[in-house]
């Protein structure tokens, strides 16, 4: 199966920031659209040319963490495209990334954790329990539960794109005259 274009695939979309903490190099990025965090402590040089994949195994682990099932993780894994840098920027979500950052510092600070001792996985579980504010909603956003509902909604996507979805065409024509579909009430909406 072809990826999908960046703009059409869900999972596009990140705001990275390059941290500082106990005189270590550690990278957290957020996701535009549900504010889920990835966090990746103690990074040194070598750790930088192997970024994506870092990033990759980072996420799938906090998704576990998070409580996501496989056929979530299935989805994301199949989503997942190579890291590619823009200098597009959403102010939301860089107050979110502020925060996040701020948060992680406070912890470990206030325990009195050394940063090398912790897994990312752990701390982006930890944010992504967490409520978020997002730009032009009034209700807070949970990332995780935004995060699993959206890899919910791209599992019907993959399977639309691989043909394991009937068509809108074929469930119209198929379906009696005594049974309502779900699609066409949608559609009168």
């Amino acid at each position: 199966m072809p990826p999908l274009p960046i703009l059409a695939n869900p999972l596009s979309g990140w705001h990275a920031s390059l941290l500082l903490m106990q005189r270590r190099e550690c990278v957290i990025l957020i996701h535009d659209t549900t504010h889920f965090a990835v966090f990746i402590p103690c990074l040194n040089k070598p750790d930088f040319a192997n970024l994506n994949n870092l990033f990759e195994d980072s996420f799938i682990n906090s998704l576990l963490k998070c409580g996501a099932n496989q056929v979530q993780l299935d989805s994301a894994q199949q989503l997942m495209a190579p890291l590619q840098i823009d200098s597009v920027c959403n102010r939301s979500v860089q107050g979110t990334m502020n925060r996040m950052a701020g948060d992680i510092e406070n912890f470990l600070h206030y325990d009195q954790v050394d940063v090398s001792q912790i897994t990312g996985n752990r701390i982006g579980a930890w944010l992504a329990a967490r409520p978020c504010n997002i730009k032009g909603q009034k209700a807070c956003v949970f990332p995780a539960e935004a995060m699993l509902g959206l890899l919910d909604e791209s599992v019907l996507l993959l399977n639309t794109q691989q043909g394991l979805v009937e068509s809108d065409e074929k469930i119209r024509t198929d379906t009696p005259s005594n049974v309502i579909s779900m699609l066409e009430f949608q559609r009168k909406k």
